[in-house]
């Protein structure tokens, strides 16, 4: 069955993943791709002209915080997304690029206050783009080279960063495919039907 599924071409894999009475145009999905790729666009540029500032131990970590939530509060709203969706596996997918997006840049700017506040903190200082290389090498788990943590410190918040990929994003990326599934599976929400009035005598 797998194999008969994998040898459908990629349209039709995307029917069998959605709705197999009506799969998706490419309308939508070029409109699902941009509105991915536009929301991911937004928050990298607002990471790069967002005044840096030298910020003290607890406005740092009161960052971290706010970011946590702001991460929470956009999943959630997210999963309402999907489950109202017309396409919610497409819906699932913007969401995905969004949050692990933000999560990114929220740890770019975190490493940034780091080796800003500890020169010595990583092998050199870091800026904005250094400070994104940094987290997306870590986020894909493929080896550091020519940035790397050097403090306790330093270290000590790469872990944290990686437990939060395998908590965090691996929770978050369940979440959302399992919410596309299960509306998939029971379909759209329906609103709750109006009782009849009788007309007037």
């Amino acid at each position: 069955m797998l194999h008969a599924v994998m040898r459908q071409p990629p349209s039709a894999r995307l029917m069998l993943a959605t709705d197999p009475e009506r799969p998706p145009s490419h309308r939508q999905l070029i409109s699902a791709g941009a509105r991915a790729l536009i929301g991911a666009a937004v928050l990298v540029t607002a990471y790069y002209i967002v005044p840096e500032s030298l910020e003290s131990a607890p406005s740092v970590v009161l960052r971290i915080v706010v970011t946590a939530v702001v991460v929470a509060v956009m999943l959630a709203w997210q999963i309402r997304a999907i489950v109202d969706a017309e396409l919610p596996l497409l819906r699932a997918m913007e969401a995905l690029a969004l949050t692990v997006t933000l999560m990114v840049v929220g740890f770019a700017s975190f490493y940034i206050q780091v080796s800003k506040r500890d020169p010595t903190a990583f092998n050199e200082v870091l800026n904005r783009t250094g400070a994104l290389y940094f987290t997306m090498t870590t986020l894909a788990t493929i080896g550091y080279g020519d940035i790397h943590a050097r403090t306790d410190g330093a270290r000590i918040a790469v872990m944290v960063q990686m437990l939060f990929n395998v908590v965090v994003i691996g929770a978050s990326v369940k979440l959302i495919l399992h919410t596309a599934r299960r509306r998939i599976e029971t379909g759209p929400r329906t609103a709750p039907a109006t009782p009849p009035v009788d007309p007037p005598a």
